[in-house]
């Protein structure tokens, strides 16, 4: 067609070819010859609308094609310029429309008013055209990268929810063959007649990373249910001597095969948090699994609960292991980061301190570390107490140690 009429692409000036949208400004004020006056003003670089009253500017707004900033006077009749921007950004299509009161009104106290209703600036009459069209284009510029930065978190939110997902539905199809080749592998270990050593050390080695590929694709799942708000807590009144008890003996062996000696608290009153009872657990057993492992040989790993505060009770988790730098604890409770000991003799998955975190938060609670180089390092978290008059004394035994037991 444009052969036809002689015309190439070309010849277009570039202008013609690109046509950018102009932004588009809403002026609202009841004096015709100030709303006169303003479109002459924006007219040239802007798309412009008017409106006389409040309800007609609200009308506007809520369209299907509402402005990208609005000039809004204040003294009008039936409903002023306050009420307008209060109406604005309590609707969820209008909230983030950029309001710049332009009024008579120069008493700081209403300047403070609107700025706290939400207006972006605030610019009193009789106004600088310069300053005016300035303070304009500086707000859409504004908006136009917080649409952008908006645009782009919405982009990440939805490529992480699809990795979420994809994680989560490889874990669950990788469980059951894993699940498959430690049942046979267990079944191997128990024949009649018994393998032989060679064949013991082969099936103890399918066993080893059996399991430790299990731990990894549950720890993954259960991220992955904090990430899509799919986890389902229990809360309850638990009691931290019992759970700390049964933590004990879950954990006492390792400590012994590796030297390490573990103190535990005393209690004379029973305390109580609010917590889900196997979440709780989970996340001591961790804290403390990771104590011991990252622990020097010989080494402690001391346990206290005390009240920090009336409302919350803390549990501590300290060890006297090589510590943290400050660089390596600012990248504590990142997924996946086991802050340098990848390549090292310990087995970790670098999850277990997020999904941690995740589930102390999801029980309205706080954790976080305290560590030093050479000095070890402290693990603690915080829940909520129920009777802050529970509180035991600070009394602490070794309830376990490489070569005795003994009560202090």
């Amino acid at each position: 067609m444009n052969q036809n009429l002689g015309i190439r692409m070309a010849d277009i000036p570039l202008t013609s070819q690109l046509s950018i949208p102009k932004s588009t400004i809403l002026v609202v004020d009841d004096i015709p010859d100030n709303l006169a006056l303003m479109i002459n003003l924006l007219k040239d670089d802007y798309q412009v609308k008017a409106a006389d009253c409040g309800a007609k500017a609200l009308r506007i707004a809520t369209s299907a094609f509402p402005p990208d900033l609005i000039l809004l006077d204040i003294m009008m009749p039936m409903m002023d310029g306050y009420e307008v921007c209060i109406q604005l950004k309590l609707n969820p299509k209008t909230l983030n429309i950029p309001v710049i009161f332009l009024t008579g009104k120069a008493d700081v106290e209403d300047e403070k008013k609107g700025l706290d209703l939400g207006a972006v600036d605030y610019i009193t009459k009789p106004i600088s055209p310069s300053i005016m069209l300035a303070r304009v284009k500086i707000q859409l510029a504004l908006q136009e990268k917080n649409n952008a930065l908006n645009n782009a978190l919405t982009i990440a939110e939805k490529a992480n929810l699809t990795k979420s997902e994809f994680i989560s539905s490889m874990s669950h199809e990788l469980r059951s063959p894993l699940n498959a080749i430690i049942g046979f592998a267990q079944l191997m270990e128990s024949e009649i007649p018994q393998p032989s050593q060679s064949q013991k050390e082969s099936i103890t080695h399918i066993l080893k990373a059996g399991w430790h590929l299990l731990k990894l694709i549950n720890e993954i799942l259960d991220l992955a249910k904090i990430e899509h708000r799919q986890i389902s807590l229990s809360e309850e009144i638990v009691s931290i001597s019992e759970i700390l008890n049964e933590c004990q003996s879950i954990i006492a062996q390792r400590a012994l095969q590796r030297n390490i000696e573990l103190i535990f608290p005393v209690f004379s009153k029973t305390t109580f948090v609010y917590a889900d009872r196997t979440r709780l657990k989970q996340i001591l057993i961790n804290l403390l699994t990771n104590a011991i492992k990252y622990n020097s040989k010989p080494g402690t790993v001391t346990v206290k609960c005390i009240e920090h505060s009336p409302e919350f009770i803390r549990v501590s988790i300290s060890d006297t292991g090589l510590g943290l730098s400050p660089e390596k604890i600012a990248q504590l409770f990142q997924s996946f980061n086991r802050l340098g000991q990848e390549d090292g003799p310990e087995e970790g998955t670098g999850i277990g301190l997020v999904v941690s975190k995740r589930m102390v938060e999801l029980m309205g609670g706080k954790i976080g570390v305290e560590s030093e180089v050479g000095r070890g390092s402290e693990f603690w978290f915080e829940l909520s107490s129920v009777a802050k008059s529970n509180i035991p004394l600070q009394d602490h035994s070794v309830v376990q140690s490489t070569d005795e037991h003994r009560i202090s």
